[in-house]
Formats: structure tokens, C-alpha cells, sequence
């Protein structure tokens, strides 16, 4: 039972520096519900409508990446591209310089559409797949401060769990082990084989009250979900997509 405790505890010792790490950049809520309602009058053909939308998000969320690079695709499918430069190049200055691969792929984008807009091309039908942009990513697991205080103090807890455990093992050995001989040394190992009992008993509930921290925190973990951006993920030909990922898996 020990070495359990002892394993626990060392788990949340190794992972809790990973926390460390900064979140990724989350949308806001109504930033996301005017993305969704873009995405459903982009999937009706309705642009104008999708480009509104688009618009609005934009004012509550201005540097979001996806928005910028959602709203120059629907741009270029309504032959705006005067517009729709702009909001590529928008989305150039807010991509990082060690981006470089992604600041790539907006410039040839850029200088594309530079090229249909001297020879006044008609707008696309569909739109080809310029490589990888920016999209959405829905993912399961929360690790945020409210995981790793339950989680950290389940560790604590184990490790007080672990003490008792000790202890108690410690006591019963000096009584297992006291010579007898006479009535005082009697309860004198009275005395430790009962304090022995008591502490093993307080292990055992510091245990127990461990063991369902660490659930808990599993169950925050894995019950809740939060939505940023990344480049990391295709967005596909028909763009305006959401990503979904499990333990890094696309689906």
C-alpha cells in the first residue's frame, strides 16, 4: 500500500512542472458563436452573411488568427480581393516571426491572389487548399489551475497518507520489539501498539481521501473541453472548420 502512495505522490511531483506552460490563446464565447453561425451560412453559400459574421468576431476578438484566414477565403469566393488581401495581410502581422512556415504559406497566398486581382480572374467556384492555416481546435482536457490545486493537494495529502504509514509502522515495530519486564514496560508497549493502530487508521483515511482528490482531478480533467487556435491542423477545402483532438488525435 505504500509503494501505491509513494507512486502517487511521485506522479504528481513529475507533472506538475508541465503545468507550468502557458495556455494557448482561447476565443471568446461570443466570438465562437458568431464562428459557428459563419460556418453555417458559409456551408449554405450564403457569403455575405458569412463574411458579417466573420466581421463581428472580429471586433471582439480582433488578432484571432482563424477569423483573419476564414474571412479572406470567404473574401476571395465573393471577388473581393482587395479585401481579402487585407485580411491575409492582417493575418501576416499577427503570426509570429518563428512561424516561418506559416508566414510562408500567407505571403504565396497573398501574392496569388495579387496575381488574379491584375487579371481581374473571376472569383473561384471553390476554393484549392493553400496548405495548412489556422483553425479552431476543440479538445478534451482542461489542465488549469483548479486541476492542479486539487491535483497538487491530492499529492500532499498522499504524502501525509505515506508519513502515517511509516509511523505507524515504526511504532509497531518499538512495540512489537519492547522488552517486558514489569507491568510499566507492559504499557509501554501497550501504549505503541496503540498509537500504531491510530496512526494506521490515519493513513488509511488520508489514503482514502487521496486517492479521491486524484479521481476528482481526473474527472475535471477529462469532463470539460476548451477551444483555441492553431496552425498545427489542415483546414481543409471547404474551410471554416472545426478541429476536434483527443490526447492529440484529429477525428
Amino acid at each position: 500500500m505504500l509503494r501505491f502512495w509513494a507512486l502517487a505522490v511521485l506522479l504528481s511531483a513529475s507533472s506538475v512542472p508541465l503545468s507550468a506552460q502557458a495556455q494557448p490563446h482561447e476565443p471568446p464565447s461570443e466570438a465562437m458563436t458568431l464562428f459557428e453561425s459563419a460556418r453555417a451560412h458559409y456551408r449554405a453559400g450564403e457569403y455575405d452573411q458569412a463574411a458579417t459574421d466573420l466581421e463581428n468576431a472580429l471586433v471582439i476578438d480582433p488578432s484571432a488568427p482563424t477569423l483573419l484566414f476564414n474571412l479572406g477565403r470567404v473574401y476571395e469566393l465573393q471577388g473581393d480581393y482587395d479585401r481579402s488581401i487585407s485580411a491575409y495581410r492582417r493575418l501576416l502581422a499577427v503570426t509570429p516571426r518563428e512561424q516561418t512556415e506559416e508566414r510562408a504559406q500567407t505571403q504565396t497566398t497573398i501574392e496569388r491572389l495579387e496575381g488574379a486581382q491584375s487579371r481581374q480572374a473571376p472569383p473561384p467556384q471553390e476554393l484549392g487548399d493553400d496548405g495548412q492555416g489556422p483553425t479552431f481546435v476543440r479538445e478534451r482536457g482542461v489542465a488549469d489551475e483548479a486541476f492542479w490545486g486539487l491535483f497538487a493537494g491530492a499529492g500532499f495529502v498522499g504524502l501525509a497518507a505515506i508519513a502515517c504509514g511509516i509511523a505507524s509502522l515504526v511504532l509497531f515495530d518499538d512495540g512489537a520489539n519492547w522488552l517486558v519486564q514489569s507491568p510499566d514496560d507492559l504499557d509501554i508497549r501497550s501504549q505503541y501498539l496503540s498509537q500504531s493502530s491510530s496512526t494506521a487508521i490515519a493513513a488509511d483515511v488520508l489514503g482514502s481521501i487521496s486517492v479521491a482528490a486524484f479521481a476528482a482531478a481526473f474527472l475535471l480533467f477529462v469532463l470539460r473541453e476548451r477551444t483555441y487556435e492553431s496552425w498545427d491542423v489542415h483546414a481543409g477545402r471547404s474551410g471554416l472548420e472545426l478541429a476536434f483532438h483527443w490526447d492529440g488525435a484529429i477525428f
